[in-house]
């Protein structure tokens, strides 16, 4: 297997613009984020003939339970629109199983099948070497503290989601006369 060329550090370096230091630590999440999918999408491809979105929705979804379509849309962190792309490509390869549900004709339940949770296991396991070099770079503890961390800022990010934009950003509203 040839080796993909590496971006050399330098020259994204200078190419980036100077951030304020308040830019700098979600700039930094974005940038690990970007990098690690960038990673997993073109092995995902290349071993299991998936795209990102379509790998995490079959990750998110259990053989043993069924899950709502919106939640494992939600918690695959893409689109409903990306999702249900994805779910028909799963489907279409037999990975995961869609049943609509008795009480409510709307709603979608989605299953991963025994043929998808063994693709899931074999990416897991051709990985595994590779993740543990990326995230060995922390230790037990480290990896836990930052865990923590990032639950912490994540739950503050969601609730400023969900809370109006104070009333200096809020639109106002013009008066017809």
């Amino acid at each position: 297997m040839a080796e993909r060329p590496r971006r050399m550090d330098a020259t994204f370096e200078a190419a980036r613009p100077e951030l304020p230091p308040e830019l700098q630590l979600g700039y930094s999440v974005a940038r690990l984020a970007r990098l690690v999918a960038h990673s997993h999408t073109a092995r995902l491809g290349q071993l299991l003939g998936l795209g990102l979105a379509e790998w995490r929705l079959l990750l998110m979804l259990n053989r043993e339970r069924q899950t709502r379509f919106d939640a494992a849309a939600e918690a695959s962190l893409i689109e409903k629109s990306q999702a249900s792309i994805a779910a028909r490509n799963l489907e279409r390869r037999g990975l995961i199983r869609r049943a609509p549900d008795s009480r409510d004709g709307r709603r979608v339940w989605f299953k991963r099948t025994a043929e998808g949770d063994r693709l899931v296991n074999s990416y897991l396991a051709e990985t595994a070497a590779s993740s543990r070099a990326l995230w060995g770079q922390l230790t037990e503890a480290q990896q836990a503290t930052m865990l923590k961390w990032l639950a912490r800022l994540i739950a503050a990010a969601e609730r400023q989601e969900t809370s109006p934009p104070p009333a200096s950003q809020q639109a106002r509203k013009r008066r017809v006369d």
